[in-house]
């Protein structure tokens, strides 16, 4: 609405309601230009004194009814007056609409005393904090995210029906107490009316013969602590109370059914009591429930029974919920259907036995996450290995889950490489991403290690700069850059096709174990993969088992090592290196150590995953800006800086043997030991005699010696 002019009339909020006014007067407030139906007159009123607030009501003048069209203003309490007189006809004020109170930062207090309307974002962002609803008042509508972002503490309400629609109170984190007096008889609480309010602590109802409906969310995730509801409600709705606090827990004796999620991830007091006449619990109503020590549901009822604490269908056939909080280190059960997260989160369990076990018939499996301690497992017999792992892989990562049906799944001889049991194998060996986290996988990883150095890739009295060129070629032989992320992110480009996330996390893992299981078919043989992070965290793991230290560093979409030798920090990126060996079509030519054992100043100035804007970390003391490895070893050998490697840079390194000076150090000591001797007067002189014919660069003969000896 656009205004020319306003002309206001100084009025109290009390006289609104019997005021006459006359045309000319009407035709003076109207000197304005209103973009609105012709139907529809606009009139404008200031209360107090002196004028502070201006109050625009809308008349519709065929149904002779009126709404509050804005208020804005100084005057901190404001009363829906019942109706507007004009022209010697009431107005019946039903309606306040969209916006009309929002951003009013003095209002505090509202009353209302008639049925009305309060529109979509009527008082958003607004200062009020109280409204009261009096019992005169019929029915009252509450649109959706009517009260949005506003200051709102308290909702006193006495009319005989209201109804609030999604999300009424969105982000009114101050609301405090809502209630509802004896007078009310309907209340309708609409969709996450109360979602995530936090504060909310005093919700009542007086009236116990109220009809009370509530929907999808309306409390979830709310600070309310205790049910107050009154015997009309009969159906908890889905996620109707999801993560709420309870310091008490009484649902009404009415209540018949319980929908999907409707206490999920919420907190009890140590017994859950649920209604005797219920005969409908949906699988996942109490899943990943906190707090509890048992369930209890009285005997005489026909569809469900608790025994011991453990909630089941009535026949026994199906197990609803498993106490958080029950202490039994064991436990058998004779059901056969298990819902997800039936046994979450239960922290005293170590053997689990489940004789009678059927999958779900639509192909679902089960879940129990985080039994932090549950060491061993029994299932039916007649199942595989690869079955049993399928059904319960999800089981594994957070427990130390190591024994299936009284057999250990992971064998480690002390002389030999370990293994995973047979029927066990291929599925654990294929899917290794979906038990980490569990102590099997991380054993295994680390047992695998231990045989992969001792049996494949050090020998004795090898050098540090010897471990670190060995290992680091004995990763580059084994794996090569997983080629589907090359036709997935192809694909992607291309719109050629659509990858799930559960596919691409299974072709980009980014753990040591994919370095060591991970494989698949390319070019028609089986072939280790992996990617950057799988690469950089094998090395830095088998490094610092030969006793060097390094650090895994992570930039925004790549990962490399920092290793420290004889006091100095490099860098290396094996994953790099390697791509420009095993993808040379695609690379180009490119010498093999372009990454190895390099300062800071190239791979800050790398534009290909390094990147000169990527901020990258390895610890908290390693990081991108802090001058970390600060030694360029392109130079070692040429002792006199020409940039040729001659016989001068071998007597003149001869004549540096023993010195203490760093710079000098730095530039001679080739085999990495730390100090100037005549092994690395032996080296160049090598290098010099023979190496060059072997090596292209001056850059990579050093690494050269080291794997050709």
């Amino acid at each position: 609405m656009k205004f020319k002019k306003l002309t206001a009339v100084l009025l109290s909020a009390a006289a609104l309601v019997s005021l006459p006014f006359t045309p000319a007067l009407r035709d003076d407030l109207q000197n304005t230009e209103v973009e609105a139906a012709t139907y529809f007159d606009y009139y404008y009123y200031t209360t107090g004194n002196p004028k502070t607030t201006l109050i625009t009501y809308q008349l519709d003048n065929r149904s002779k009814q009126a709404y509050i069209y804005s208020c804005t203003g100084e005057e901190s309490s404001f009363s829906v007056p019942t109706y507007v007189n004009y022209v010697s006809v009431n107005y019946p004020v039903i309606g306040i609409r969209e916006n009309a109170f929002s951003e009013y930062y003095s209002l505090n207090e509202v009353t209302i005393s008639s049925s009305i309307t309060i529109g979509q974002h009527a008082f958003q962002n607004s200062n009020v904090e109280t409204v009261k609803i009096t019992g005169s008042a019929g029915r009252i509508d509450v649109c959706e995210r009517a009260f949005e972002k506003s200051a709102l503490r308290k909702f006193d309400c006495s009319a005989r029906a209201i109804a609030f629609q999604k999300e009424a109170f969105w982000q009114c984190m101050s609301l405090n107490t809502v209630h509802f007096s004896d007078n009310t008889m309907m209340v309708s609480l609409g969709e996450s009316l109360f979602l995530k309010l936090n504060n909310l602590r005093n919700f009542s109802i007086d009236n116990e013969n109220a009809y009370v409906y509530l929907a999808k969310s309306t409390f979830s995730q709310s600070g309310i602590n205790s049910i107050c509801l009154p015997d009309t409600v009969t159906h908890i709705p889905e996620e109707c109370f999801y993560g709420c606090i309870f310091t008490s827990f009484d649902l009404p004796e009415s209540v018949k059914s319980i929908g999907p999620k409707a206490f999920q991830s919420a907190m009890f007091p140590s017994v859950v009591k649920i209604c005797s006449g219920v005969v409908s619990i949906a699988d996942d109503a109490f899943a990943d429930a906190y707090g509890a020590e048992a369930f209890y549901i009285d005997p005489s009822n026909s569809w469900y029974k608790t025994e011991d604490g453990v909630l089941y269908t009535k026949d026994g056939s199906k197990m609803l919920a498993y106490p958080r909080e029950k202490k039994d280190e064991s436990f058998t059960t004779n059901a056969r259907f298990f819902p997800d997260y039936v046994f979450s989160n239960n922290s005293y369990l170590k053997h689990l036995s489940l004789p009678n076990y059927t999958p779900y018939a639509n192909g679902g499996t089960v879940i129990f996450p985080r039994l932090a301690n549950l060491e061993t497992l029994d299932v039916p017999s007649y199942y595989s290995g690869e079955q049993i792992l399928t059904f319960f892989h999800n089981l594994f990562p957070s427990t130390k889950l190591h024994m299936i049906n009284g057999r250990e799944l992971l064998y480690t001889p002390s002389n030999g490489k370990p293994y995973i049991l047979d029927g066990y194998a291929d599925y654990f060996n294929a899917n290794f991403n979906q038990f980490e986290g569990n102590e099997i996988l991380n054993t295994y990883v680390d047992k695998l290690e231990d045989y992969y150095l001792n049996a494949e890739i050090l020998e004795p009295g090898m050098t540090d700069i010897q471990k670190i060129m060995h290992i680091r070629k004995w990763i580059m032989d084994r794996v090569i850059y997983d080629p589907a992320v090359f036709e997935d992110e192809t694909s992607r480009m291309d719109g050629d096709k659509v990858v799930t996330d559960e596919e691409k996390d299974s072709r980009r893992n980014h753990c040591i174990g994919s370095v060591l299981l991970h494989q698949k078919p390319v070019n028609g043989r089986m072939q280790g993969v992996t990617v950057c992070e799988g690469y950089a965290q094998c090395y830095t793991s088998l490094l610092n088992k030969a006793g060097i230290e390094a650090h895994t560093v992570l930039a925004d979409d790549h990962a490399w090592n920092l290793i420290r030798l004889n006091g100095q920090w490099y860098h290396s990126d094996i994953c790099w290196d390697d791509l420009y060996i095993d993808y040379a079509e695609e690379y180009g030519p490119h010498t093999p150590f372009t990454y190895c054992l390099v300062p800071d100043a190239l791979i800050n100035s790398l534009e290909d995953g390094h990147g000169k804007k990527n901020f990258w970390r390895a610890t908290y003391e390693l990081q991108k800006g802090n001058d970390v490895a600060v030694t360029d070893n392109r130079g070692m050998g040429d002792v006199n800086g020409d940039t040729a490697f001659t016989q001068e840079d071998v007597t003149l390194l001869r004549s540096y043997i023993g010195t203490t000076d760093s710079r000098k150090t730095v530039i001679c000591d080739l085999d990495f030991d730390g100090r100037v001797t005549s092994a690395d007067v032996e080296i160049l002189q090598e290098y010099i005699d023979n190496m060059w014919k072997y090596c292209a660069t001056v850059r990579i003969w050093r690494y050269y010696y080291y794997e050709a000896h």
